[in-house]
């Protein structure tokens, strides 16, 4: 099942995807993940590496390569919503990308990306992911099929 999931994802063309068991998730600033999804038992992490025009010197083009992410991660989070339910009878929690709302969320998406094996922690308390460093975005989705 994982590996049909880890292939459905990719083929949508999601730069990077891991697993983790909602038990391995720890974070110290928001509330377990039991406390709004009792049943939760994995967290699938989705990660989005930036594209070249987010480094544009023109501040509009380098925030419209951000904002064109931010709607492939919410429309890529809807379609694998809709096969872990079809496919698998799954239960779930979409838990997307905390812009625009000051930067919480009651997930850390950081947090989530390391439990899942996508990168650590650097000195900057910034995710590093092995292939993209520390340009890639990440969202999540919280399930209660047992994936880890």
């Amino acid at each position: 099942m994982k590996e049909a999931i880890r292939n459905y994802i990719k083929s949508l063309g999601v730069d990077d995807v891991g697993f983790a068991a909602v038990a391995d998730y720890v974070s110290p600033n928001t509330p377990q993940i039991e406390s709004f999804f009792p049943k939760a038992k994995s967290m699938i992490v989705m990660a989005y590496r930036e594209l070249s025009t987010c480094e544009s010197l023109d501040p509009q083009l380098a925030m419209n390569g951000r904002l064109d992410k931010k709607d492939v991660m919410r429309a890529d989070a809807y379609k694998i919503c809709h096969y872990l339910e079809d496919e698998f009878n799954a239960k779930l929690v979409s838990i997307p990308e905390s812009f625009p709302r000051g930067g919480t969320s009651a997930v850390s998406l950081r947090h989530a990306a390391v439990a899942a094996g996508l990168g650590n922690f650097g000195r900057h308390n910034l995710v590093i992911h092995p292939e993209f460093g520390t340009r890639v975005t990440f969202t999540a989705i919280v399930t209660n099929l047992e994936l880890e």
